[in-house]
């Protein structure tokens, strides 16, 4: 099932940016924040 294997790849996605930040709190705002400044730059 392509959405079943679409979810588990965000999931793991998410997963993976749990681990690099070391706290999954702060993992969205963080995301808009980044997404703000990469529309600055462009």
């Amino acid at each position: 099932n392509e959405r079943w294997v679409g979810r588990r790849l965000t999931t793991l996605k998410l997963y993976k940016m749990k681990k690099r930040l070391g706290n999954g709190i702060y993992i969205i705002p963080d995301y808009k924040k980044a997404q703000e400044k990469i529309k600055m730059f462009k």
